[in-house]
């Protein structure tokens, strides 16, 4: 078996890359980033499913066996606290359709540890995410969409996740 090689993004998440794939170390995903960036400009909801489709298979592709996913960044030395905060979250929002803390303000708060190159010790995460209560991997998506505003926390979260939550061309959440 070969050892696992990682990408690694922008505020700190991480993911195994699929034989012969090749990412430069925390550079954001260009799909990811302009999917969002084309959500950002469209917020009237006028997108088509064919739009909906598209960001939802990047979405599967990106993390690929969610559980799996969620188990990597267990181990993963470059979380800071907000980031771990945002794992956990996010795992709330697909089970219950809430989240503590909105999507954005985790995101500057994220981005304040990453400018600090604040990393949270990996014996301070009281929470193991292999244990975490979630539906099969085949229906994380399922629950996640089904939530009420589920597309945009889904999107928002794959853009914090693995792209540039702030592109060029996107906009302000104070606009």
């Amino acid at each position: 078996m070969s050892a696992k090689i990682y990408g690694h993004y922008p505020l700190g998440f991480r993911r195994v890359l699929r034989p012969g794939e090749r990412k430069l170390d925390s550079a954001p995903d260009d799909n990811v980033t302009a999917e969002y960036v084309r959500w950002q400009q469209d917020r009237a909801g006028s997108r088509s499913w064919a739009t909906h489709e598209n960001a939802i298979k990047l979405g599967i592709s990106m993390f690929g066996d969610f559980k799996n996913w969620l188990r990597e960044q267990q181990d993963n030395p470059n979380l800071s606290p907000h980031a771990w905060n945002f794992l956990l979250e996010t795992i709330r929002f697909i089970n219950t359709g809430e989240r503590r803390i909105n999507v954005f303000t985790h995101t500057s708060l994220i981005l304040m540890d990453v400018e600090m190159f604040h990393r949270m010790p990996m014996n301070d995460r009281k929470v193991y995410l292999s244990d975490v209560l979630l539906p099969s991997s085949d229906t994380v998506f399922t629950h996640w969409l089904r939530q009420p505003n589920g597309f945009n926390d889904m999107l928002c979260s794959l853009a914090v996740f693995f792209g540039n939550t702030q592109p060029k061309g996107s906009v302000t959440w104070a606009s």
